[in-house]
């Protein structure tokens, strides 16, 4: 859902997962790569970040080259359709928030969030 977020530029919701991100298995460390655009130190959550950013960036049209990639690391079918749905769910999510310029609450504002500058 971080990487979801970030990848559609919606500042909210990068805030809201960040605060969230001390689910069990997800770093600091891997929280601010996703964050900042950087590598992630953890060769599957790495594969995980790089196919939810194909499949937003592609709208769906991966190659089958990443879907091996995805599944080499350790994934399985069912898990590429998971991220399908929950691209699908984020996306519609970071959308509205968009059109309806959801302010960021004071609660989140240690987790803001400024899309990087692209590499020159």
């Amino acid at each position: 859902m971080l990487t979801i977020s970030t990848v559609n530029g919606f500042a909210y919701c990068v805030a809201v997962h960040t605060m969230g991100g001390g689910m069990p298995g997800l770093s600091d460390a891997v929280v601010e790569a996703i964050r900042d655009g950087k590598p992630i130190p953890d060769v599957r959550l790495a594969a995980l970040s790089g196919f939810a950013t194909a499949v937003v960036e592609k709208r769906g049209w991966v190659s089958d080259a990443e879907i091996a990639a995805f599944l080499d690391a350790g994934f399985t079918k069912a898990q590429v359709f998971e991220v399908v749905l929950a691209v699908s769910l984020k996306t519609l999510r970071n959308d509205i928030n968009h059109i309806a310029d959801t302010p960021l609450d004071a609660a989140l504002e240690a987790h803001r969030w400024t899309r990087p500058a692209a590499a020159a």
